[in-house]
């Protein structure tokens, strides 16, 4: 393969979005060859939430962690663990009270009664809304 011929396929798959760009590109032998020259930093672009941003990067700061530290870090433990270095799971959804033995119902209600006596009680409106960003529902 002649090499005008090469990196006009080249720049095509770069243009298509295929392969990415890189200057360190070779043709030897008819043969691609990526050199992946080894640079100390990268760029890293990503979409984070505003308020999230903000509250990591003020903990980070009290830390006294720069965040791009942080995020190397991050990436390592990646590498480490070779996963997620924190379980992702589901939050518990909450307790099906039909479900309930009738002697379990019977104790729930008593405990809800005792406290309605105790004075112990918040309006509706209020646990609704609680419950609602407890569960994000």
């Amino acid at each position: 393969m002649q090499k005008s011929v090469f990196f006009q396929q080249y720049y095509a798959l770069v243009f298509k979005r295929l392969i990415p760009y890189s200057k360190n590109v070779l043709l030897l032998y008819g043969q691609l060859y990526i050199f992946i020259s080894m640079n100390k930093t990268a760029n890293l672009y990503a979409r984070i939430e505003p308020d999230v941003k903000e509250k990591a990067e003020k903990v980070l700061e009290e830390l006294g962690i720069p965040v791009s530290n942080a995020i190397n870090m991050f990436y390592k433990q990646i590498i480490l663990q070779q996963g997620i270095p924190f379980d992702l799971k589901l939050p518990n959804a909450p307790e099906n009270s039909a479900k309930w033995s009738k002697e379990r119902l019977d104790e729930e209600l008593e405990k809800g009664y005792n406290d309605m006596l105790k004075g112990r009680v918040r309006p509706a409106a209020m646990v609704l809304s609680d419950v609602k960003k407890k569960y994000k529902v």
